[in-house]
């Protein structure tokens, strides 16, 4: 009866001690459970928090770059030939043989990824007015504002010694033609007012062949106008001498009063070749660009030029400078004649135009150039 008893104990003892056995390990089984569970939300939160932050990321670089705009300047634009210029490779049998688009596609690139590009635009667009009585009288069709569409050029200085080629009315079909196909013009006292990306800019084209009171109070009129309704202020002046590389001090002093008045940049057209970089209280001053698309001339001794692109931001609700940089260009695409389609430059050519802009300026370093 006792080892009955005990046998029945000791049963009921195994049973118990396999129960407790069975239960810890579902148990430690429910707690590995929950605690892969636990480890997955986990994982699923960081993930999710990830994602946000990339999110914010890419909202707040999308935010910045929204608040910066990108513009590009090149040099002497003459879409046309001049009165009795020969009809070898004259600009505007290249253009009958290539098409509108051919002058600029190879500089798009740059040109379209900006927010506004500029050029000097020498000589009128017209097909009447009456001839000037000079050795190079300069002008194109009225058509050839599609060259600057197709070439993603959004504005045009008219402010130099080529636009009234063909005299008053030369000069209205000009501004008639440019208006009609939405491409912004600036001279004198028609200061060009845009805002791009909540940025408001004033571009004013101006000539700059003496230091006289009369062009320096003129000057003065017209940036204050200008600083008074944008945030920023360009002036493009056409001034210095033909085939030099270095400023004059008429150049250098309406340069610098220029900057003083409040002038954010000044660009210079006219010499034919290019002259360096100033830096001026922190403003860049461009004395001249040289060619860029120049019909004037079939086959330029100095095929050198750039184009220089400027960026700046929104900062606190101020505009401020975020960058620029200089890409060396050639005049032609070819080194025997001009084709009037300015080309990038790279390798030593590339260098060479760099250490030559290098050579003409003052205060101004490699860190420009991409």
């Amino acid at each position: 009866m006792k080892k009955g008893i005990v046998s029945i104990v000791l049963l009921g003892t195994m049973m118990m001690t396999q129960t407790n056995i069975y239960g810890a390990e579902i148990k430690n089984f429910m707690d590995l459970n929950n605690k892969i569970i636990e480890q997955k939300q986990r994982i699923a939160n960081q993930k999710e928090i990830i994602d946000k932050e990339k999110k914010l990321a890419e909202e707040q670089l999308k935010l910045e770059e929204n608040n910066k705009i990108t513009i590009s300047f090149a040099g002497d634009c003459t879409l046309g030939t001049y009165y009795g210029q020969g009809e070898w490779n004259r600009f505007d049998k290249i253009a009958e043989k290539n098409g509108y688009e051919y002058f600029f596609k190879n500089v798009k690139p740059y040109f379209e990824k900006d927010d506004l590009t500029v050029v000097n635009l020498e000589g009128p667009l017209t097909t009447g007015g009456q001839r000037a009585q000079k050795q190079f009288a300069i002008k194109g069709e009225p058509s050839y504002t599609e060259i600057l569409k197709q070439g993603s050029i959004e504005a045009v200085s008219l402010a130099n010694n080529h636009t009234s080629d063909y005299g008053n009315e030369g000069m209205k079909q000009t501004k008639d033609a440019l208006t009609k196909a939405n491409i912004n013009y600036f001279i004198g006292d028609k200061i060009n007012y845009q805002e791009i990306k909540r940025i408001k800019i004033a571009l004013i084209g101006e000539t700059g062949w003496d230091k006289s009171k009369g062009t320096k109070d003129r000057i003065k009129k017209r940036i204050q106008e200008a600083k008074a309704q944008a945030d920023l202020v360009f002036i493009m002046f056409h001034w210095g001498i033909e085939r030099e590389n270095y400023p004059n001090d008429v150049q250098k002093e309406l340069a610098y009063l220029s900057i003083d008045e409040g002038a954010d940049l000044v660009l210079g057209s006219h010499p034919h070749v290019i002259q360096g970089i100033e830096t001026y209280k922190g403003k860049d001053i461009i004395y001249s660009f040289g060619n860029f698309s120049f019909g004037a001339n079939k086959n330029p001794d100095d095929k050198d030029t750039f184009i220089y692109q400027v960026t700046y931001k929104k900062q606190n609700g101020n505009v401020v400078l975020d960058g620029s940089k200089v890409i060396p260009c050639s005049i032609p695409s070819s080194k025997e004649r001009n084709t009037y389609q300015p080309t990038p430059l790279s390798g030593t050519e590339k260098e060479r135009v760099q250490n030559r802009l290098i050579k003409y300026s003052n205060k101004f370093t490699k860190s420009y150039f991409n």
